[in-house]
């Protein structure tokens, strides 16, 4: 996902957690590229389930603001 080392221009993405085959994944602050949201939110997924091999989706809903995704509940089995 991402690290304190990157610059603060680039977008972030935190992936919670929120229970056992529920995993919540949301760009941290949207206030700049806000056109590059679902790119990078599609690219933090894809890193998150190459780190989870053994994962597999079952479900997903899109979290929106202002007409944009700015994150995504991921149910995996």
């Amino acid at each position: 996902m991402a690290s304190d080392d990157e610059p603060q221009d680039e977008l972030t993405v935190d992936a919670f957690e929120m229970a056992d085959g529920w995993v919540f994944l949301r760009v941290r602050s949207v206030e700049q590229d806000f056109d590059q949201v679902p790119f990078v939110l599609s690219q933090a997924l894809s890193d998150w389930l190459l780190e989870n091999p053994d994962y597999r989706v079952r479900e997903t809903l899109p979290i929106t603001a202002g007409g944009a995704t700015v994150g995504i509940h991921v149910w995996y089995d």
